[in-house]
C-alpha cells in the first residue's frame, strides 16, 4: 500500500472521510451549497466529474485527492481478502485431494468438514495426513 504523507491536511482527510459511513455527509458540509445542490450522491460518475470541474481548482484537488486515497484503501482491502480467500480455497482443495488420494472416495460429511474447518485445522490436517491411517487420525 502506498506510503502515507505526513501533511496535515492528508492526515485530517484520512481520518474524516476514511469512514464510508461519515464521507457523504462530511463532503457535503465541506463542499460549497450550491454544489452539494447539484449533486446526487449515488450519481455516476461521469455527472459528478462535470460537477467537479465547476469547483475552484484547491477544492476540486482535495477531493479527487481524497477519492483515489480511498479508492487505493478499499482496493489493498479486497486484494487482501482474495488472496486469503484464494489460500483457504487452495488448501481446502489440495487437502480433500490427499484424503481422496489416500483413502478413496470422501464421504459427504467429511467433505463439508473440511470446508467448514479454520484454517488452522485445515493446517495441521495436511500434515497429520502424512501419517494417519484413517480419515479419522488424518482429521483429528
Amino acid at each position: 500500500m502506498a506510503e502515507h504523507s505526513s501533511c496535515p491536511h492528508d492526515a485530517v482527510c484520512r481520518r474524516i472521510l476514511g469512514r464510508p459511513e461519515n464521507a457523504a455527509s462530511e463532503l457535503r458540509s465541506m463542499l460549497p451549497e450550491s454544489f452539494v445542490a447539484q449533486v446526487d450522491w449515488a450519481t455516476e460518475p461521469a455527472k459528478f466529474d462535470e460537477l467537479l470541474d465547476q469547483l475552484e481548482p484547491q477544492v476540486k484537488e482535495a477531493i479527487v485527492t481524497t477519492a483515489e486515497m480511498l479508492e487505493a484503501r478499499g482496493e489493498a482491502r479486497g486484494e487482501v481478502r482474495g488472496e486469503a480467500r484464494g489460500e483457504v480455497r487452495g488448501k481446502t482443495q489440495a487437502l480433500l485431494r490427499q484424503l481422496g488420494l489416500k483413502f478413496g472416495e470422501l464421504p459427504e460429511p467429511v467433505i463439508a468438514k473440511v470446508r467448514a474447518a479454520e484454517n488452522a485445522d485445515r493446517d495441521r490436517w495436511i500434515d497429520q495426513i502424512l501419517t494417519a491411517t484413517t480419515i479419522e487420525e488424518a482429521l483429528a
